[in-house]
């Protein structure tokens, strides 16, 4: 069952909100890996294994948070979706959600 199919069978305010959490949790992990590819004049010293282990940390917080197992479910569906824009080299729509749900849900 899809999202849409399933959001008039229940209340999908929680579920949106753990979308929603887990969209600014996640725009806050790929903004600090993205501030980090595009800043200016990086040290050559950079281990870009911490970095990595850092982001893998912060999924997993983000992930593990939600209980529930239809909040889990939202979780994997929205990194999907960001892989999937990823492939299609959409970055530009990955920023601009992130960007939105930053002002929209940081108010």
């Amino acid at each position: 069952m899809t999202w849409s199919e399933t959001s008039g069978l229940r209340d999908s305010l929680p579920l949106r909100n753990a979308i929603t959490s887990a969209g600014m949790s996640l725009g806050n992990t790929v903004g600090k890996a993205l501030r980090f590819v595009f800043s200016p004049l990086q040290p050559c010293e950079v281990d870009m294994g911490n970095i990595k282990s850092e982001v893998w940390a912060d999924l997993s917080a983000v992930y593990y948070k939600y209980e529930d197992e239809d909040q889990k479910k939202a979780f994997r569906e929205v990194v999907h979706e960001i892989s999937d824009k990823i492939t299609e080299g959409r970055w530009n729509a990955i920023y601009k959600k992130l960007y939105r749900a930053e002002k929209i849900y940081t108010k």
